[in-house]
C-alpha cells in the first residue's frame, strides 16, 4: 500500500527531497558561526577604585555617590554594589527591552556627574556585560626564587605583551599585580 503511493507520487516526493536538501543548504551557509554566541546581557557593571581608602571611606565617598547618580536612570530594575578598600563594583540590572547601548551612554553620563565629588584619582569605567566581558583563560604566576616584586615586572612587561600578540585575543588584564 505505501509502496504504491510513492510510486505513484515519486515525482513530488522527490520534488519535496530535493526542496529540503535545497532549504537545508541555504540555512547552513547563511547561519551565523560564532565559537561563543552573541549573548545580550541586561546589565552593566561599574568599576570605580579610589586608591588605598579604608571600605567605611570608600562605601561613603565612592559607593553612595555613584549609587545615588544611577538609581534615577531610567530603566534600572536592580542596583548591587560590593565594596572593598579602594574600590566599589556596582551592577545595574536592566529590563529585557531596554536599549542597553542608550543605557551605557545614561551609566556613563551619571557618573560624569558624580567625578568632582569623589576622592582625588579616582578612576572609574562602566562596562556592559557581554560574552567577551568574562575571562577565558586564567594563569597564575608564582616563584620560589622571585620577589613579588620581580614577578610583577615579569607579568607586566614580558608576559602580558607576549599574550597581547597571540592572534584572536581581545584583552590583556592583570591582577594583583603592583606597579613601582
Amino acid at each position: 500500500m505505501i509502496g504504491d503511493l510513492i510510486r505513484r507520487n515519486r515525482v513530488a516526493i522527490l520534488g519535496l527531497t530535493l526542496l529540503s536538501v535545497a532549504a537545508g543548504l541555504w540555512a547552513a551557509s547563511t547561519m551565523p558561526v560564532a565559537i561563543f554566541p552573541e549573548i545580550a546581557f541586561h546589565r552593566i557593571s561599574v568599576i570605580a577604585r579610589a586608591g588605598d581608602l579604608p571600605v567605611e571611606q570608600t562605601l561613603t565617598a565612592v559607593t553612595r555617590p555613584l549609587e545615588s547618580a544611577v538609581a534615577g536612570i531610567l530603566g534600572v530594575e536592580t542596583i548591587r554594589s560590593l565594596t572593598t578598600r579602594g574600590g566599589a563594583q556596582l551592577d545595574l540590572v536592566f529590563g529585557w527591552h531596554d536599549d542597553m547601548f542608550r543605557a551605557l551612554q545614561l551609566v556613563q553620563g551619571a557618573m560624569e556627574e558624580v567625578r568632582s565629588g569623589l576622592p582625588t584619582g579616582s578612576e572609574m569605567e562602566a562596562r556592559m556585560l557581554d560574552t567577551s566581558a568574562f575571562p577565558i583563560v586564567g594563569i597564575a604566576v608564582t616563584s620560589q626564587q622571585r620577589t613579588p616584586a620581580q614577578l610583577s615586572d615579569f607579568v607586566i612587561y614580558e608576559a602580558a605583551p607576549q599574550l597581547r600578540t597571540i592572534p584572536g585575543v581581545y584583552r590583556v588584564e592583570l591582577n594583583g599585580a603592583k606597579l613601582r
